[in-house]
């Protein structure tokens, strides 16, 4: 992350300083845009510049550790791609100092938005989060674990059976892409622990437009080579939809089902 607001950064650090301890939040009603000072907030706190005075309820409030007229500067003007530790760190250090996070936030941040979705959707599956509230169609998550440290991704999906590991992977991948073709999302779902061919992505494409979850942007064309693309538009949480066969009774005589099981409501 570069730091591309100077005059903010030290504002900040002189209003921390006069009045002693600070959040973000009574820092925004100062004049500095919220995401700005939550930004600089969570960077000074992972650099040491700032400590934890004291906690009201869920708020938090910080004073400078550094008796220093000159705002901290950042140490790690920016931070590795092959580094995700690091990353999650930095979207949990937001969470930590922000009621509400979305995408966006962690977009803002600096964080890359592949990397904010999938830090989000894994915290949420793990439940060290939870969904607070949707503003139009940008979903806001609350932290729920109390720990500074971020937790790790766990691969709490080896104990699922093939298939269900696989409907796993591809459902993450349809909801990060959001636009895809059936290649798009094997390739994005393949892992050196789950293998997915491009037919079992088609498969799972297929029973996604079955169940509207998708809908066709662009229709297959095989004699030209062209894959069918779909848009994502219902997306109900980081868990796959599952095809599911029920047992029914089939009346040779009368040409039809004589039982169906019922359906929830």
């Amino acid at each position: 992350m570069s730091d591309q607001s100077p005059t903010r950064r030290q504002a900040l650090w002189d209003l921390l300083r006069t009045e002693g301890t600070l959040t973000p939040a009574a820092a925004a009603e100062a004049g500095i845009p919220l995401n700005t000072a939550r930004m600089y907030f969570a960077e000074w706190k992972r650099n040491g510049a700032i400590v934890l005075d004291h906690q009201d309820g869920k708020t938090r409030f910080f004073r400078a550790a550094q008796d220093t007229a000159e705002a901290p500067r950042e140490i790690r003007t920016e931070v590795a791609e092959d580094d995700p530790r690091a990353h999650r760190q930095i979207a949990w250090d937001l969470l930590c100092e922000a009621e509400t996070v979305s995408v966006p936030d962690l977009i803002e941040i600096g964080l890359h938005r592949n990397t904010a979705e999938l830090a989000l959707n894994h915290w949420l599956e793990a439940e060290a989060i939870r969904f607070s509230h949707r503003d139009g169609k940008v979903r806001f998550y609350t932290r729920v674990l109390d720990t500074d440290t971020a937790p790790a991704f766990t691969r709490s999906d080896h104990r699922l059976a093939p298939r269900e590991r696989r409907a796993k992977k591809l459902w993450t991948a349809a909801r990060m892409l959001k636009t895809f073709t059936p290649r798009d999302v094997a390739a994005h779902a393949a892992t050196s622990e789950t293998e997915v061919s491009i037919d079992d992505a088609t498969r799972f494409c297929r029973m996604l437009l079955r169940a509207g979850y998708v809908r066709v942007l662009r229709k297959a064309r095989p004699s030209d080579g062209v894959e069918p693309r779909y848009r994502l538009t219902r997306d109900t949480g980081p868990k796959p939809p599952i095809e599911k066969r029920v047992r029914a009774v089939w009346d040779e005589n009368e040409g039809c089902f004589t039982h169906l099981p019922e359906t929830a409501s």
